[in-house]
């Protein structure tokens, strides 16, 4: 299993990439700091269009990705931990966020492991 963590402005974020068997899920979590709510981020429009669709071009089943290809699966993964690297990237993810938070859109469970 491959685990980055990262801490926005506003939320805290895990990238993750879990090897089951033959496959490979990729998924993208985020807490917001203010009330610890938290989301599995993976299926956000801006996810989907930033990082996903260069690499891959399925959608994501629920809130994670399974990838059969372990070169894709780690070309996603660290494709994501650079661009969580980048403060501007950070700063327009949280504005989406932020609007997909307000609309209710938030209710994962998942611990900060």
């Amino acid at each position: 299993m491959k685990k980055e963590f990262f801490f926005g402005n506003r939320y805290d974020y895990i990238i993750v990439l879990t090897k089951i068997e033959k496959e490979y899920i990729f998924e993208i979590l985020a807490s917001y700091k203010k009330d610890k709510t938290k989301s599995t981020i993976t299926n956000l429009n801006y996810i989907l269009g930033e990082l996903v669709e260069s690499i891959i071009d399925k959608e994501p089943i629920d809130s994670w990705i399974v990838l059969l290809d372990k070169k894709k699966a780690n070309k996603l993964f660290n494709k994501s931990v650079g661009f969580f690297h980048d403060k501007l990237f950070i700063h327009s993810l949280e504005l989406h966020l932020d609007e997909d938070r307000d609309s209710g859109e938030w209710e994962a469970e998942f611990e900060y492991i």
